[in-house]
């Protein structure tokens, strides 16, 4: 039943050692030519070093008191899930801080995923732009794919500002129009 937990702790000790290889290798490097960029707020990283940690903590648990959660052999198996289900997903969320972003150019935005795969979209190949009311994310849409993009703070005003100005009024413009309201009305920027 110990075999369960040592792989879950190499799991999670594997994952976090990719992460900082893959976050150090994938790392943004400004070209000089973006006009904004939108990241992660910084407080996420808490949240994934506690996730990490709370997974850590059940595996430690369960090695030094074998009765948390049961005694059974299920047991083993359950705390071995959890804690590598926390461990792997404050990993993504590591990811997600560091590498997640959307930079906008005067011809194109760049959006990067937790994983630091991009997209590359001209901006005048979006074709439509949504929003959900109540929610600050706007979704790009072009003939063949769509992209999400979500923030806070002025960058992501200034990213909202130029998309307005690259975006052809028909297409986007009071979309993008009323969620710049929305946001610097919120008090977000400005």
């Amino acid at each position: 039943p110990m075999t369960r937990l040592v792989l879950s702790f190499a799991a999670i000790t594997l994952a976090l050692v990719f992460s900082v290889y893959w976050i150090v290798k994938n790392r943004y490097k400004k070209d000089g030519g973006e006009l904004a960029i939108v990241r992660e707020i910084p407080e996420t990283l808490i949240f994934g070093v506690m996730l990490i940690a709370a997974g850590y903590a059940l595996l430690i648990a369960k090695l030094l008191d074998p009765s948390v959660a049961g005694q059974d052999e299920s047991s083993y198996n359950f705390v071995a899930v959890l804690a590598a289900v926390c461990g792997l997903s404050g990993v993504q969320t590591i990811l997600t801080t560091f590498l997640k972003r959307a930079v906008a150019y005067p011809d194109k935005f760049v959006v990067t995923n937790p994983f630091g795969l991009k997209k590359e979209i001209p901006w005048n190949a979006v074709t439509e732009v949504k929003t959900v009311p109540l929610s600050l994310r706007v979704t790009f849409i072009t003939r063949n794919d769509s992209v999400s993009v979500n923030g806070r703070g002025k960058e992501y005003g200034e990213f909202i500002r130029v998309a307005r100005e690259k975006i052809p009024p028909i297409v986007g413009s009071d979309v993008l129009g009323r969620l710049y309201k929305r946001i610097t009305k919120q008090g977000i920027i400005g």
